[in-house]
């Protein structure tokens, strides 16, 4: 029987009402696999900003830190419909995706009000 790989979970939060999550870490090479949305989610379109500032000593993201929206090979922003403010769904990333950085951002298209989401990765 195959070992089951662990999946690491991140509560990525939007503070107050904001279409910008808190900025959020991630140490190591990981693949995004799903977002889980939380009841009473807006629907929105979703990007991904990325940082590749170097996180302090202790691991801490630094004031001031650059981010940048994240492309495809095509030039293309990586967008995701969530299509339901209905109860909690998950939203597979087909094929997994990886997004370089150290420090990450998901942008929405609508204010989301004191939400958080889980994004769930693969090491």
């Amino acid at each position: 029987m195959a070992t089951p790989t662990k999946l690491l979970k991140k509560a990525v939060t939007f503070t107050g009402t904001t279409q910008t999550s808190d900025a959020f870490t991630l140490h190591g090479m990981f693949t995004m696999l799903a977002l889980v949305t939380p009841s009473g989610w807006a629907t929105a379109d979703l990007t991904f900003q990325a940082s590749h500032d170097e996180l302090s000593d202790s691991g801490n993201i630094p004031a001031g830190a650059t981010y940048t929206t994240v492309y495809d090979a095509a030039n293309a922003t990586t967008p995701i419909t969530v299509s339901s403010v209905q109860a909690s769904r998950t939203i597979p990333m087909t094929g997994g995706l990886y997004v370089p950085g150290t420090s990450f951002k998901i942008i929405s298209s609508v204010n989301q009000t004191d939400k958080a989401l889980t994004v769930l990765f693969l090491p």
